[in-house]
């Protein structure tokens, strides 16, 4: 609403009849036809009067609501209550992570894994690309092997999100790159993926992820892939977003053997522990059961460290 004070305005026509009055106007701007009251004025001239190239000085004053705007959210109160858990799967967070996973498998032997993993958004938070880059030891094999394990690539993409639910596609290669046979599966291996993450309550987020796995290329010696990987995530988190309980139930369905599916669940609790580098330093513990006669391992356990939001 614009305020205009001490505008004059000609008025070409002015017509008066009894106590009132109706103008067309013309000025600075185009103004709508004014009426105009006088009250109780007596009037000696005829009923009817008209006047010609008259002038008339008024002022506008604003109404109230222009006069207080109401103020507009500072970025300090949505900061208080952003969460930079780095659990919530339709958030793409810049993210650095260090883990540690350690496996006893079923032969008595062991598997260890420590894993480097970068995220980085782009498109507006609409899209990610996450790297990963393993370190593997395991006496699988009889002997210690240590070395490079396969490094995959990951790109996501936030389809759809309103207050109730998202969707997010994508698709993983991960990389023949092993240093050693025992530490890789020898193929390379592309990964399309659909999650559909339900947002149950402020504090509760259900996704389940579906992702196939198909090798197109690698050694001819090694058994190919191709299999359905389908993971039940479940995050709780505290009103905070300080502090969660993840549930991670997953089942493998293999279809190059008729290997039993094996099955697989984990529980992790996180926390934020402080800052770093301007984001939130996080830290967790992830142990795990195997499930089934062909399962990948007895038990489980993983420590982890984050950086998300930098």
């Amino acid at each position: 609403m614009k305020s205009l004070v001490a505008r004059r305005i000609s008025l070409a026509v002015l017509s008066l009849s009894g106590c009132s009055a109706f103008a067309q106007v013309r000025g600075d701007e185009a103004i709508s036809p004014v009426a105009l009251n006088f009250g109780e004025a007596s009037l000696s001239t005829p009923a009817l009067l008209s006047l010609s190239a008259a002038t008339l000085s008024f002022t506008f004053q604003p109404e109230a609501s222009d006069a207080a705007t109401p103020a507009e959210p500072t970025d300090a109160e949505p900061a208080a209550e952003a969460d930079k858990s780095g659990t919530d799967p339709t958030k793409f967070l810049r993210t650095l992570g260090l883990r540690n996973e350690y496996q006893r498998l079923t032969n008595d032997k062991s598997f260890n894994l420590t894993m480097f993993t970068h995220i980085e958004p782009f498109a507006d938070g609409r899209m990610n690309l996450r790297l990963k880059a393993p370190l593997a030891y395991t006496d699988a094999a009889g002997d210690d092997e240590f070395g490079l394990g396969d490094i995959s690539l990951r790109y996501n993409w936030l389809a759809h999100v309103d207050a109730s639910k998202g969707i997010l596609l994508g698709a993983e290669l991960i990389a023949d790159s092993a240093s050693e046979d025992v530490l890789g599966r020898g193929k390379w291996i592309i990964s399309p993926l659909v999650t559909y993450a339900m947002f149950v309550s402020p504090t509760m987020i259900f996704a389940p992820t579906y992702q196939h796995n198909i090798s197109f290329a690698g050694d001819d010696n090694r058994r190919d892939v191709n299999e359905s990987v389908i993971d039940l995530y479940m995050v709780f988190t505290a009103e905070d977003k300080k502090s969660w309980w993840i549930v991670d139930p997953a089942l493998v369905i293999d279809w190059e053997t008729e290997q039993n599916t094996p099955f697989t669940i984990e529980v992790e609790y996180g926390r934020n522990i402080g800052t770093l580098f301007g984001g939130a330093l996080n830290a967790y513990i992830r142990p795990g059961i195997g499930i089934g006669q062909d399962r990948p391992y007895d038990w489980n356990i993983e420590v982890g460290f984050t950086v998300v939001g930098f």
